[in-house]
């Protein structure tokens, strides 16, 4: 979800899942399932190392998607912690318990400046 956001500007879209199926994805969308995850980190469902590893695999699949379908696209896996998308996926997820009601907005928009160099 946040690729797009953080790269693009685009706060809705449609998103590929894991079937490549089409999906229309916003910030709520992000809000429920960054959320999701801060709790299952909270509650050991989950390891941080988990978390990372998912987020690695997934960064991949959606270079995969991505990387044909919009122009000048960067992808994320090549380097990771380079990866200003990839480090606000994460940290909305890392950071989540402390985020007032769990908002994205902050993370979002503060990488999003980043990105446009602002």
């Amino acid at each position: 979800y946040v690729v797009r956001w953080v790269d693009f500007g685009v706060g809705c879209s449609k998103m590929r899942d894991l079937w490549n199926d089409a999906l229309t994805e916003d910030r709520a969308t992000l809000r429920i399932s960054s959320q999701l995850l801060a709790n299952w980190l909270l509650h050991g469902l989950i390891s941080e190392e988990d978390l990372r590893s998912a987020f690695a695999e997934m960064a991949a699949l959606v270079d995969e998607q991505n990387r044909a379908a919009i122009p000048g696209y960067r992808p994320m896996s090549k380097n990771l912690e380079s990866s200003l998308a990839f480090r606000t996926a994460l940290r909305l997820v890392l950071e989540g318990r402390s985020a007032p009601n769990g908002y994205t907005e902050h993370l979002l928009q503060e990488a999003r400046r980043q990105a446009k160099g602002s």
